[in-house]
């Protein structure tokens, strides 16, 4: 089943990707046990709900519920690879301009590297990550070519690409590094145009369902339901209210995926 949707190798680079210490067929039995147990919890307390009518359903339920949370869990990963990226992405400017200004006053760039990994943040772990891939006897090289593939950002590989390419040919990095850093500071500058755009929408939206959709409908439904000599009830009223904060949670997670990753 797994092997169909996704394979062990691209199951193994998403791990890497994620920074989760485990092999494929590690993560996928972790994953197996887990599902397995949340299963077999929710069909004992679906049995203890029902007082164990419909038992022959049972297996169908289980099997159902397995295969969700299965694959559930292993979509996760992909989101978890997405908030390392946003991360990344967002202190992207700030690691490059801090190697930029090293490198200009005439520090050594290994040097700068093993000073970038005393840095805080999310950037400051990757570069930990590659020091001690240095310090393990990996070819400085090599090491920042495999940081370069296991990084989920784009942005961070574009600012890795001159570095490696002043260690493999001893070329000045200062103005390739500057024109790096000015092409990612121009995306990111598009991406704030583009979210304003997707922003002006997304209120609009929210307006006309949150706020208009549900005074008018109200009233309006009052007023008819009390033509037909139906009376409104606390669950009408409770549906109402859910709907309302189904409809602000949508909005508040629509306005958080879309928002860009910036620090100018």
């Amino acid at each position: 089943m797994v092997k169909s949707k996704l394979s062990l190798a691209d199951l193994r680079r998403k791990l890497i990707l994620a920074k989760i210490n485990l092999t494929p067929k590690q993560y996928l039995n972790k994953l197996k046990k887990s599902s397995l147990m949340f299963s077999a919890m929710l069909i004992v307390a679906l049995a203890l709900f029902l007082r164990f009518k419909f038992i022959l359903f049972y297996p169908v339920v289980f099997f159902a519920v397995y295969l969700f949370f299965f694959n559930y869990n292993l979509k996760a990963l992909d989101q978890r690879i997405y908030r390392l990226r946003r991360e990344l992405d967002k202190e992207v400017l700030f690691a490059g301009r801090y190697i930029l200004l090293k490198v200009s006053a005439g520090e050594p760039l290994l040097n700068v590297l093993y000073d970038a990994a005393n840095s805080y943040g999310v950037s400051g772990d990757f570069f930990k990550g590659l020091v001690m891939s240095i310090n393990s006897g990996t070819p400085v090289e090599e090491a920042l070519e495999l940081a370069r593939e296991v990084t989920p950002s784009e942005k961070f590989k574009k600012v890795l690409y001159p570095i490696v390419v002043s260690f493999k040919t001893g070329a000045e990095i200062s103005k390739t590094l500057k024109d790096t850093l000015d092409s990612i500071k121009e995306e990111l500058s598009l991406e704030i145009k583009a979210y304003g755009k997707k922003l002006n929408t997304i209120v609009l939206m929210y307006l006309i369902l949150a706020v208009v959709f549900p005074s008018l409908g109200l009233g309006l439904s009052s007023i008819f339901l009390t033509f037909l000599g139906i009376k409104l009830n606390l669950f009408f009223f409770g549906l109402i209210l859910f709907f309302l904060a189904f409809i602000q949670y949508f909005f508040i997670v629509l306005i958080r995926v879309n928002r860009p990753t910036v620090n100018l």
